[in-house]
């Protein structure tokens, strides 16, 4: 543990006390390995990104929240001005910046300054942990709507190793278990 500067807060931006932080996979990958492809950790960062929290302040331009709300966080900061980020997509905006990616700091802190778009609503009924999981719930989502589970056409239909019998992994037998039926 380390003591950081009190965040400072502008204009646009939120002040959020944190009251819960999820722990990711690429917290774990950055903790164990110190990089995530071309992100390297060369310095000490402050992991966590996927947070819930209390609106302790706002700045002078925000409108949409007010001390004492609750609030999750979405974790990749985006410019807010590119083609991407105009149509929605903000998903696929080349100047993200992901917290708790190098060189940005997450949310494993008391306090944290982000601005007011990144920051949506949760209701009264839906725990500060429960809301850690909207960005992971979401990326599941995505994932699903491009490529859905129960999808009529599974892929390995159209491989023709499948179709001609010639399987390449041993057959389950009658109990569900590889190797001779």
């Amino acid at each position: 543990m380390r003591s950081v500067h009190f965040p400072q807060l502008r204009a646009d931006e939120v002040l959020i006390k944190v009251m819960a932080v999820g722990v990711c996979g690429s917290d774990v990958h950055y903790y164990e390995h110190g990089r995530i492809g071309r992100y390297v950790v060369e310095k000490p960062i402050i992991l966590g990104h996927e947070c819930a929290g209390i609106v302790a302040t706002v700045g002078s331009a925000v409108s949409r929240f007010r001390e004492g709300d609750r609030v999750a966080v979405e974790p990749g900061v985006t410019c807010g001005r590119c083609s991407a980020c105009k149509e929605g997509r903000y998903n696929l905006c080349p100047d993200v910046q992901f917290l708790a990616t190098p060189p940005v700091n997450g949310a494993f802190v008391q306090y944290m300054a982000i601005r007011e778009d990144m920051v949506f609503a949760i209701p009264d009924h839906l725990s500060f942990e429960e809301a850690t999981l909207n960005e992971p719930f979401s990326v599941g989502i995505h994932a699903a709507r491009r490529r859905p589970v129960c999808s009529p056409a599974p892929p390995w239909r159209s491989w023709g190793w499948v179709r001609s019998g010639s399987w390449p992994w041993p057959r389950p037998n009658r109990s569900g278990r590889a190797g001779s039926s």
